[in-house]
């Protein structure tokens, strides 16, 4: 079985920030609030559902995006 990669341990890691900054943190705690907790659920959430998670706004929603893509991509 295919071990699963925390959210906030890939987020750390490959934020394009070189800083772990507000937006990251911010994003990253509204996702696992929102019962994302792992790198393959933010794969398998769809859009709409990340947009009803609370207190993930334009720029978190752009950034969780935006890392489910390198995530997506680093994988094939």
């Amino acid at each position: 079985m295919e071990q699963q990669i925390k959210l906030k341990e890939y987020f750390k890691e490959f934020a394009p920030s070189t800083e772990y900054n507000k937006l990251t943190v911010r994003t990253i705690n509204a996702l696992v609030r929102g019962g994302i907790e792992t790198m393959d659920d933010l794969c398998a959430a769809s859009v709409e559902r990340l947009t009803r998670v609370r207190n993930l706004g334009d720029k978190c929603l752009e950034m969780a995006l935006f890392m489910r893509d390198k995530y997506e991509s680093e994988k094939k």
